[in-house]
């Protein structure tokens, strides 16, 4: 798999500045950084890995390129939906994951939406995810951006907050969703 090994050397965060830059620009981008010969393809069990294990780094973008230009087909079972909650964004930046949320449609409205429904456990969980990042690179941060620019709806949120705390996830785990209830 084709990580963000260009990114440590800052050039996500230039690519990112640029308010023209397209899903497109961001995969031409990623592809002048793949190695000739990729030693990890991306397969379902990539996907796996990262639901089961936070990398705090943003890895399901690659991925999620490789399914928009490429033609890799996954399944957007709860398994990806916790990949994405896992690898969407990084530790300490939050630039990629409200980008792809702005501009992958597709992303938004078919598979976001899921992280208000599974629950997650282990390291990979909304709360986790935030618990461990700076404040403004979690996902709290993200969704309020979003909503605040109008990229997600506020009365969606509110409610999908409402209905995650009726699904008897731990409490831990559903003290996000009540934070983000609260935060809007």
């Amino acid at each position: 798999m084709s990580l963000f090994w260009w990114n440590r050397r800052g050039k996500l965060q230039q690519l990112l500045a640029d308010p023209a830059l397209t899903l497109e620009d961001l995969h031409r981008a990623e592809q002048e950084y793949v190695p000739a010969e990729d030693p990890q393809p991306i397969t379902r069990e990539t996907v796996e890995w990262m639901a089961q294990a936070w990398p705090q780094s943003a890895d399901f973008v690659p991925l999620r390129l490789a399914e928009l230009f490429e033609g890799l087909e996954l399944d957007h079972d709860d398994t990806y939906v916790l990949a994405m909650v896992s690898a969407l964004g990084e530790r300490y930046e939050t630039n990629i994951r409200e980008f792809m949320l702005r501009h992958d449609h597709d992303l938004r409205e078919n598979v976001f939406w899921r992280i208000f429904e599974v629950e997650g456990g282990g390291e990979v969980s909304l709360a986790n995810v935030d618990k461990f990042s700076r404040e403004e690179a979690g996902w709290q941060a993200s969704v309020l951006t979003l909503v605040h620019e109008g990229t997600l709806d506020r009365a969606r949120v509110l409610r999908c907050c409402l209905e995650a705390l009726t699904r008897d996830f731990s409490s831990y785990r559903a003290g996000w969703f009540s934070r983000m209830w609260t935060a809007l």
